[in-house]
């Protein structure tokens, strides 16, 4: 089995969660969270703070929580993505603006949503209110997906001259930059996730980052039960989202390898780049000016409607590659939420898959990943290679 994005485990992690483990230390209590939190922040720069927690989508729900958002508030979010990025703001009583994405990353695109601002909203009193049914818009949650940094630039400047929060869901994004800028640095908040699929895993968990100390300090209040530090009875109804020690141990160590596994998945993606030319396929590469991590590599340009065939016939030869996230529009539970026609996330998700990219796989598994696929192309899709 060759699988679409697997950990890479070793001897340091293995040493790390040892020594955790003969320290005793287990639970959320003890040093090694609170050093995980640190490696994190440091890694986004001077400045920075982090709150670990239980998963990416709890980060979420906490950074929602921590940056004021309301029941009954809006958050403009794009098409595509996981369905984590929307669940936390409808638990909070919120609902998602589901707006359309760009081509080159698939993030939100941001004339989509100054076109939704200037069309669809007004200003009252410092705030900005959906017309049809003066709910307040909240903020912007753009997602850099698959490894790619959206237009933040654009994105900022748009919810800084709307008076709009920013939140970064840059769960599939760490150690992307833009404009050799950071994701995960640009908003008020950001999000990452340490699942076992991620660049670097801490067997599940999640994290929420923050310029503002504030934000943070209220993130890790609300996880741990709304408590402060050593408080041992709550001030209010707050939640168990703690990471445990053993996790942090792992995620620790995870860190420190984080130039390696970025090194590994850059080297995926340029030897796809040099197959896909020479079976006449081509990669998503994102902005100009962006450095992605290439989280997964996404074949584009194919024919419409063959990637499902794709997904069905490689899996069969042990071979995991995936469908890109279905756009929110098309799901029954998210469909109402949408505000626009999703052309550009429908478009991608009939022409686009996601090819394993692992840091360390291996040559002779790329070759076997391409040559699949160009055996696929003339039995299954013969005017494939004319698509793109």
């Amino acid at each position: 089995m060759i699988p679409l994005s697997e950990p890479s485990i070793g001897p340091v992690e293995m040493a790390m969660v040892q020594e955790c483990l003969r320290q005793g230390w287990v639970s959320a209590e003890g040093p090694w969270v609170g050093r995980f939190e640190e490696a994190v922040a440091t890694l986004h720069g001077p400045g920075m703070h982090a709150a670990a927690c239980s998963s990416g989508t709890a980060a979420l729900q906490l950074a929602l929580i921590s940056l004021g958002l309301r029941p009954g508030e809006l958050v403009i979010v794009p098409a595509l993505s996981f369905a984590a990025t929307l669940n936390p703001i409808l638990h909070l009583g919120a609902e998602p603006v589901i707006l359309d994405v760009e081509e080159e990353a698939l993030g939100l695109n941001p004339v989509a949503a100054r076109a939704w601002l200037e069309r669809e909203t007004l200003r009252r009193q410092g705030a900005v209110f959906e017309r049809r049914s003066g709910r307040r818009v909240f903020g912007l949650l753009p997602v850099h997906l698959y490894g790619m940094p959206c237009r933040i630039h654009e994105l900022r400047d748009l919810a800084e001259e709307f008076g709009l929060a920013l939140l970064e869901d840059n769960a599939e994004s760490l150690g992307a930059s833009a404009r050799g800028q950071l994701a995960g640095t640009f908003g008020q908040a950001a999000i990452l996730s340490f699942n076992g699929n991620k660049t670097i895993t801490a067997g599940g968990g999640g994290m929420v980052l923050s310029a503002d100390a504030g934000v943070v300090e209220r993130a890790a209040y609300w996880a741990n039960q709304a408590r402060r530090k050593g408080q041992a009875d709550p001030d209010d109804y707050g939640f168990n989202l703690r990471l445990s020690s053993l996790q942090a141990a792992l995620g620790l160590a995870q860190v420190q390898r984080l130039p390696e596994l970025l090194a590994g998945r850059a080297a995926q993606h340029e030897a796809y780049l040099d197959l896909a030319a020479s079976l006449g396929f081509r990669l998503l590469e994102g902005h100009d000016g962006h450095e992605p991590t290439w989280w997964l590599n996404i074949l584009a340009g194919l024919r419409p409607g063959t990637p499902e065939t794709l997904v069905s016939e490689l899996s069969a030869t042990g071979i995991q590659v995936r469908r890109i996230f279905k756009p929110f529009d098309q799901w029954p539970i998210y469909a109402t939420y949408a505000r626009m026609d999703c052309t550009v996330a429908a478009r991608a998700y009939d022409t686009q898959l996601a090819l394993p990219s692992s840091s360390h796989l291996g040559a002779e598994q790329r070759h076997q990943v391409m040559e699949g696929l160009g055996r696929l192309a003339g039995s299954l899709a013969p005017t494939m290679a004319e698509a793109v």
